[in-house]
């Protein structure tokens, strides 16, 4: 005699070949599964997020540095670099003027991109007219203008002798100690840390 299960008992589930017997255990388990893996997807890219990112910031700080050490003129391709057309040249000339006059290379985020889009120009052609006009690149005529100018305050303004060395190179828009001790020694034969002994000792 055989036994044969009610199909309309609760909780019971059988196929017509009598092999599926049982609570059916596909409802939970693939949720839970699927939870677990989208769980570990989601981690796996905040991770890769955050390396990528951190990544970007140090790429942008050693170009920062290499564009104070080397020029932002490295930067530019060859083939890049145009004869600039005279009106082009004589606009960015007086340009040049006033953003020396108004004392704007005092910014740390000075730049040869951003300089370039406030005077209405391209790169290539403030970087030429820089170049032929005041005889050096972006990054050394920027360092220049910033020592030329403290040093001349230092001797003027004994305010600025109290400061250290490190604070009067930030003061005058330089992003490293280092930078501004080697830009000032270039132009003067000294150290900026020099200098100031001499000026609080005279």
């Amino acid at each position: 005699m055989s036994l044969q299960l009610n199909s309309s008992y609760p909780g019971v589930n059988h196929s017509s070949n009598g092999q599926n017997i049982g609570m059916d255990s596909t409802k939970n388990g693939p949720q839970v599964g699927n939870t677990s893996l989208l769980s570990a997807q989601l981690k796996a890219t905040s991770y890769l997020y955050e390396y990528h990112k951190k990544k970007q910031a140090q790429l942008k700080k050693r170009l920062d540095w290499l564009s104070e050490q080397l020029g932002e003129d490295f930067l530019i391709p060859e083939k890049n670099k145009m004869s600039v057309p005279k009106k082009t040249s004589d606009k960015i000339v007086k340009k040049l003027m006033e953003f020396e006059k108004n004392k704007e290379f005092l910014s740390s985020d000075i730049s040869l991109q951003q300089l370039a889009k406030s005077f209405g120009t391209n790169y290539n052609y403030l970087s030429k007219v820089v170049n032929s006009e005041k005889g050096k690149n972006f990054s050394n005529y920027i360092n220049q203008l910033r020592v030329d100018h403290i040093y001349n305050e230092l001797a003027a303004n004994s305010l600025y002798r109290k400061y250290t060395v490190k604070a009067i190179g930030q003061e005058i828009g330089f992003k490293s100690t280092e930078c501004f001790s080697k830009a000032f020694y270039k132009s003067y034969g000294l150290y900026p840390s020099e200098y100031l002994r001499e000026l609080r000792s005279a």
